[in-house]
């Protein structure tokens, strides 16, 4: 057998070059030519975590996960070997769902997947900011919801954050907020609906009484059937609501209609 032409010092600095300078294609291409059964280059920890990174560039996943699961790693190469873990997994998820992860679906992918402990020393990190840092972040939402980059700036040192972190968490807030008041909104929106609809009908017949006829009547014949003071309200459904509904709420609109317009 040949000896090398290289330590396994110069090869880790080649590849340390390769990385940060973003030959990543050159890097896979070095590293699957260097001679395994060289007992140096085999068990060295520092070749193993450029070889993980080669097989997540390449999108090679199951490898990566071999490669990880294969050893115990220094708590030096920890955090980073955990990114690649985790944005292993969401990209396989994101694949089999065809859609962008929010927030709620990776945290649920960290859970179920849970970094091995040979990159991990046992205690599990926390993605959730400290009650005081929460508390700063919230009275800064309650006086500017969509802060500056300045203000951002002030809250990631006032609170030990990147900008990124402050952004994130500001987005993550609107977005929340937003979705509350859609649910809201949801629920009352049948009741909504059935009011608009009666009383555009309402007005619509009594601008027009010698097509539609007297629209008081009409209405007057619904709201009797179905008045409150009326033996019961009919439980058929109508678009979700019971008749009783509807017909209240034709009631109403007709008398919000004549006292609010005089029509």
């Amino acid at each position: 057998m040949h000896p090398m032409p290289f330590s396994v010092g110069d090869i880790v600095r080649f590849c340390e070059f390769l990385e940060n300078d973003g030959q990543l294609d050159r890097l896979s291409r070095f590293l699957w030519s260097l001679p395994y059964s060289v007992k140096e280059i085999s068990s060295s920890e520092s070749i193993a975590v450029f070889r993980a990174v080669a097989a997540f560039h390449s999108g090679d996943f199951p490898e990566l996960y071999h490669i990880l699961e294969s050893r115990q790693f220094s708590d030096e190469f920890h955090e980073k070997l955990q990114r690649l873990w985790f944005k292993a997994r969401y990209m396989e998820a994101e694949r089999c769902r065809a859609r962008s992860l929010d927030a709620v679906a990776k945290y649920r992918i960290r859970r179920k997947f849970p970094s091995p402990r040979t990159i991990s020393s046992g205690r599990e990190k926390s993605y959730c900011f400290q009650e005081e840092t929460r508390k700063v972040l919230n009275g800064a939402y309650e006086e500017k919801p969509y802060p500056t980059l300045g203000d951002k700036r002030k809250l990631a040192e006032q609170t030990n954050l990147t900008i990124t972190q402050v952004s994130n968490w500001f987005k993550n807030k609107r977005q929340r907020i937003r979705m509350t008041k859609q649910r809201r909104s949801d629920i009352k929106e049948p009741w909504s609906m059935i009011f608009n609809t009666a009383y555009d009908s309402y007005v619509t017949c009594e601008r027009n009484p010698g097509k539609y006829g007297s629209c008081s009547e009409q209405f007057s014949l619904n709201t009797n059937m179905a008045s409150p003071h009326h033996a019961s309200c009919s439980s058929t459904k109508i678009a979700g609501q019971s008749q009783c509904h509807v017909y209240q709420a034709i009631d109403f609109a007709a008398n919000f209609a004549s006292d609010t317009f005089g029509i």
